[in-house]
């Protein structure tokens, strides 16, 4: 299963939570970002809303 990571957060879930409760549920991510602003548009990783080290810390949960 592929898990969208900008529809995750847009939806307003938790993704280390999610990754948690679930590991090795998602071996595929699609990796896009969330802008701060309230139109939450894409963003490149690192600038949005899931840094970079956070992005790298839920993927080490399916390893």
């Amino acid at each position: 299963m592929e898990l969208d990571l900008y529809w995750t957060t847009h939806a307003g879930l938790n993704l280390a939570a999610l990754f948690k409760a679930n590991p090795g549920r998602f071996p595929l991510v699609h990796l896009k970002d969330m802008g701060k602003t309230e139109k939450r548009e894409f963003a490149e990783v690192g600038p949005g809303r899931l840094t970079s080290c956070a992005f790298w810390m839920l993927i080490s949960y399916q390893l």
